[in-house]
């Protein structure tokens, strides 16, 4: 599949896009692209990383904060509530700020970053889109008695933990050479497109199933959507608009995936480019073909217009 750019009637740009839709039995219903080719779903599998704390609380009894659960999966914005639930769940670890390994950068929100541009102020790791993630990580490290300094080290037992829950789920065995450092700082794992849709099958098969472990997780992210992104990011609108029935999550470099429990499918696509511009239209598009009454409510972006800066309608965005 690709994404287009028109000017006029023009094609001005182009982007390559391979995906594999499953269906609810776990096969390849729909596909472009060679499926057995790897790439890292970077952030679009969060909420795999988080199902070892998880099963680990729920086996114990200890119960989870659905808006926790949100900002563990989430790529978030860096808005006041992302940064307040962050730090009030650190807080309650008796952790501070400077135990997350993740690093700092400006928030994805435009109203958030401007005041720290305004203002000549540096952001915090808090504001880093990953913090949430990490602070589970953190979390899960003191539920297993282990140290909280090195959690992001490959060998930790947390990062162990999710690569055995990771490899479970995707029915493949990841081997040494395919993992590389996140931008977040923790190991990232590649594997070919086809079984990342299995792993997300997997979850999305057992979150149909009230009660289970991916159930708290999904819910917690579509009930929560702005928590999942932020309050302009294209996931949190597009579930808004579907009414919690999908959980969109973005991942870098142009990975995204689709969970639809209640349906048993899921759809992963990775845009080769890395566009995000482009994965947007593609997981619309996608989502609109197999789901045709998702159609019209995804109508704003499968095909949206190009503007210029004097706000005409010059173009548009499509898949062909």
């Amino acid at each position: 599949m690709k994404i287009v750019v028109e000017r006029g009637s023009h094609v001005e740009s182009m982007h390559q896009v391979s995906y594999v839709v499953m269906d609810p039995q776990g096969k390849i219903l729909d596909s472009s692209g060679d499926v057995e080719e790897k790439f890292f779903p970077r952030s679009a599998i969060k909420m795999i990383q988080v199902l070892p704390l998880v099963r680990f609380k729920r086996e114990r009894g200890l119960p989870s904060s659905p808006h926790e659960l949100a900002c563990a999966c989430a790529s978030h914005a860096g808005e006041k509530v992302h940064i307040e639930i962050v730090s009030s769940w650190l807080e309650r670890l008796s952790l501070k700020e400077s135990h997350l390994i993740c690093g700092a950068h400006l928030p994805f929100n435009e109203t958030a970053a401007k005041f720290f541009i305004q203002n000549n102020e540096a952001p915090t790791r808090l504001h880093n889109n990953c913090s949430g993630k990490h602070t589970g990580m953190l979390e899960w490290a003191r539920l297993l008695n282990a140290s909280v300094e090195n959690y992001a080290d490959i060998n930790h037992p947390v990062q162990q933990s999710i690569r055995t829950e990771m490899q479970t789920m995707a029915e493949i065995k990841m081997q040494n050479e395919d993992w590389a450092i996140d931008g977040c700082g923790i190991p990232a794992w590649r594997m070919p497109l086809k079984n990342i849709a299995t792993m997300l099958w997997h979850f999305s098969s057992e979150a149909a199933i009230k009660g289970s472990a991916e159930e708290e997780v999904f819910q917690a992210c579509v009930q929560n959507p702005v928590l999942t992104a932020g309050s302009d990011e294209f996931c949190t609108q597009a579930m808004k608009q579907l009414s919690g029935e999908v959980f969109l999550k973005v991942g870098a470099e142009g990975f995204m995936t689709a969970i639809l429990p209640h349906r048993k499918k899921v759809i992963v696509l990775k845009v080769h480019d890395g566009a995000e511009r482009a994965s947007e239209v593609a997981i619309s598009h996608l989502l609109a073909r197999h789901v045709p009454e998702m159609k019209t409510a995804l109508s704003a972006w499968t095909e949206p217009p190009l503007f210029n800066w004097a706000g005409t309608a010059v173009g548009r965005i499509k898949a062909i």
